[in-house]
């Protein structure tokens, strides 16, 4: 199973400790593509970051793929396999786009940088599907702000 990097921003979060960050990342896998089966990574998460939810909207179905959002160690970590077409029934831009949330279901923290939230993509190969994963946490309390600030 690759692992398809393609899409990851780079962090952005410093010196925002005890402070909601909201983190969102648009894919379109009409720009790269993604085997069922492969994983991708979507989002970094900073250390010290208190993950409370995770959404995947739904932009741009594509009938069988499915995605599951995890993170490095659980690959459903936030949500089971979601079937695109359930999420947003059609492709007609008129209409609103579908979106589902972990919600309360799970939360973790993150204490180690380098962590990433990831789709796992299902069913079929992903080729014009359009999606954004949101993630929002709390970045916690640093205990090395005293050294940062020193220098």
């Amino acid at each position: 199973m690759p692992n398809i990097t393609a899409h990851l921003p780079k962090s952005v979060y410093q010196r925002m400790a005890m402070q909601t960050v909201i983190a969102q990342n648009l894919v379109d896998f009409s720009k790269a593509n993604a085997a069922s089966g492969d994983t991708v990574e979507v989002l970094e998460i900073p250390a010290g970051c208190f993950v409370n939810e995770v959404i995947l909207a739904v932009h741009t179905t594509e009938t069988t793929v499915t995605m599951l959002v995890g993170d490095d160690t659980d690959d459903d970590q936030y949500l089971t396999a979601q079937t695109l077409t359930d999420i947003k029934a059609d492709n007609d831009a008129a209409t609103l786009d579908g979106a589902v949330a972990s919600a309360n279901t799970a939360k973790f923290f993150y204490a180690d940088a380098g962590n990433k939230i990831l789709l796992t993509i299902g069913g079929a190969a992903a080729t014009t599907a359009v999606v954004s994963v949101i993630a929002i946490g709390t970045l916690v309390a640093k205990t090395n702000y005293v050294e940062e600030q020193a220098s």
